[in-house]
C-alpha cells in the first residue's frame, strides 16, 4: 500500500463548500484543523478527533464548545457527541475497521489533518529524526491515512500533514538532508 501524493482534486472545494466534510484530526492537539475548516466555511458533517495526551483532549473539549458557539451554522452540535470515545485516542491503534465504523464507506468527502509531534525534527528538539520516540507518530498517521485512502478511492481523502520545516533544521545535518530527503522521496513508505 502506498500513499497517493495526487494535489487534491479540484472536486474536493466544490463537495466541501456544497457537502460539508468529515474532518479527521489525528494529534488533534487543540483542534486546528477543525478551526481552519470553519475559518474557510466549510460545513462539518463530522469530527473525529485522536490524541493521546490527555490534556490536550481537555483543551479539545473546551475549543470544540467556544467553535461550536462560534459557528453554529457550520458545526453541529450533533456531530460533537463522543468525540474522545469514537475512534481510539493512541494513534497507533487505529484500524481499518474503525474507520469504515465511523463512515469512512459512507460515500462523503474527507479531510485528514495531522500535526504529529516536532521534538524530534526541530532544531529545539533532540535530533534523533523519524526514529524519535515523538516524531515516529508520523507513521502511524501515513499508514492511517493510507487505510483510508484505499477505502475512498473514488472521493479520494484530502489531507494536511504539518510539521517542522526539516530542511531549515540549522542542529542536524542528519535532519536538514537525510530526513528531508526521506519526507520529499517519500522513501519512508514501506514497499
Amino acid at each position: 500500500m502506498h500513499l497517493d501524493p495526487s494535489p487534491i482534486h479540484p472536486q474536493f472545494f466544490h463537495t466541501a463548500l456544497a457537502d460539508g466534510i468529515v474532518l479527521l484530526e489525528l494529534c488533534g492537539g487543540i483542534c486546528a484543523g477543525l478551526e481552519a475548516a470553519l475559518r474557510n466555511g466549510i460545513s462539518i458533517r463530522d469530527y473525529l478527533y485522536c490524541d493521546s495526551d490527555p490534556i490536550a483532549r481537555t483543551i479539545a473539549q473546551h475549543r470544540i464548545y467556544q467553535l461550536s458557539l462560534t459557528y453554529p451554522h457550520l458545526l453541529d452540535s450533533a456531530v460533537l457527541n463522543d468525540i474522545f470515545t469514537r475512534l481510539p485516542q493512541d494513534v497507533y491503534a487505529i484500524t481499518p475497521d474503525d474507520l469504515i465504523a465511523n463512515g469512512a464507506l459512507d460515500g462523503h468527502q474527507w479531510l485528514v489533518v495531522a500535526g504529529w509531534e516536532c521534538q524530534d525534527l526541530s532544531p529545539a528538539g533532540t535530533n534523533l529524526g523519524l526514529s524519535g520516540r515523538r516524531s515516529n507518530t508520523f507513521f502511524p498517521v501515513v499508514h492511517t491515512l493510507q487505510h483510508l485512502q484505499s477505502l475512498q478511492p473514488n472521493l479520494p481523502p484530502a489531507y494536511i500533514l504539518e510539521n517542522a520545516a526539516t530542511q531549515h533544521n540549522f542542529n542536524s545535518q542528519h535532519i536538514s538532508v537525510t530526513v528531508t530527503h526521506q519526507l520529499d522521496s517519500r522513501s519512508y513508505l514501506p514497499s
